[in-house]
């Protein structure tokens, strides 16, 4: 499984993710799960190329990544911004993915990080406040989550909220 955590620079991916993975590791560890970071990865990758054509690059790797760790089984918890909608779409027909679209109405500190041009999902996401406390952000994906694990949701969820 792949959670795909997007949204602008500053809206709360990564906050998010760690929450998610302390909650894996404490409800499932015999379960590996792994979190792959934009920042760390750029770290890693040395990419440090904003540009649509270096976003794109680093994308590319990364989802390559992500879907070779889902090969071995492993939850795999992911947050870039990620801003091309198309991009995201089509790591969605190689692997069961989760998008979770987080905002918020704070103001980045480095807007030189933020995506321009970044497209929000269209359908078939969580999308998630981080104005709220990030403990409650994180129950409401596990809620989601859960849900979708077992069907209780249509597979054409718009992502109205929640």
């Amino acid at each position: 499984m792949i959670i795909w955590i997007t949204g602008q620079h500053n809206a709360g991916k990564t906050t998010l993710a760690r929450n998610l993975l302390s909650h894996f590791r404490s409800a499932a560890p015999t379960v590996d799960a792994i979190h792959l970071d934009g920042d760390v990865w750029r770290d890693m990758t040395l990419n440090k190329d904003y540009s649509s054509r270096g976003r794109h690059r680093n994308l590319e790797l990364a989802m390559s990544a992500a879907l070779a760790l889902n090969e071995i089984n492993a939850v795999v918890i992911c947050s870039f911004i990620s801003p091309f909608r198309e991009t995201r779409e089509s790591l969605k027909m190689h692997a069961d993915v989760f998008e979770v679209y987080v905002h918020t109405s704070r103001k980045s500190v480095t807007p030189e990080k933020e995506a321009p041009a970044y497209e929000p999902p269209a359908h078939n996401y969580i999308d998630v406040d981080t104005d709220q406390d990030p403990y409650t952000c994180r129950d409401n994906v596990i809620e989601e989550l859960a849900n979708r694990l077992v069907g209780n949701i249509s597979p054409a969820f718009t992502g109205e909220g929640i």
